[in-house]
C-alpha cells in the first residue's frame, strides 16, 4: 500500500510528463504519459471547449477531461491503480487549473483538489499540486 500512496503521489508532483496528440486547441486532445521510473502508464483525454461523457466509469459524469494510472507490471500486464475526471477552472496562456475528483464512484471516492498543468514543448507537464492532502487522504 505504500508504493501505491507514493506512486499515486509522484503522478501527481510532477513526474509525469505527456506527449502530446493534441488537436487544434494546445490543450486539448489525446495525451500519453509515464513516470520516471517507467513502472506508470498514464492515459489523458482533455477536451477544454466544453463538456463530455468521458468517463467510462460512470455513465452520468460530463467531465473536460479523464485520466486512467495504470501500473506496469513484469510480463508488460497493466493494473489500475486510479482514475480522475478534471474539470477546466481557468486557462491562462500555457497555464491550465483543473478541479479534480476520483473517477470510479465508490473506489476513487474522497480524492478531490486542484492542480496546474503546464503546456511547453508539445508536453503537458503538472508542476505543482494544490490541496496534495486530498489527492491521497490515505497518506500519513
Amino acid at each position: 500500500m505504500k508504493n501505491i500512496k507514493k506512486y499515486l503521489c509522484a503522478i501527481v508532483m510532477m513526474v509525469i510528463s505527456m506527449t502530446a496528440f493534441a488537436q487544434e486547441d494546445i490543450f486539448s486532445g489525446d495525451w500519453l504519459g509515464a513516470n520516471k521510473e517507467g513502472d506508470l502508464k498514464v492515459a489523458f483525454t482533455l477536451n477544454c471547449d466544453g463538456n463530455w461523457q468521458l468517463n467510462p466509469y460512470n455513465e452520468n459524469a460530463r467531465c473536460n477531461g479523464f485520466m486512467e494510472v495504470n501500473m506496469l507490471e513484469p510480463g508488460g500486464r497493466e493494473s489500475l491503480m486510479a482514475t480522475y475526471e478534471f474539470y477546466v477552472e481557468s486557462m491562462n496562456g500555457n497555464e491550465l487549473t483543473l478541479s479534480f475528483v476520483g473517477g470510479r464512484p465508490e473506489v476513487d471516492a474522497g480524492i478531490s483538489g486542484q492542480c496546474k498543468v503546464v503546456y511547453k514543448d508539445d508536453k503537458l507537464s503538472f508542476p505543482d499540486l494544490i490541496k496534495a492532502e486530498k489527492m491521497l487522504p490515505l497518506m500519513d
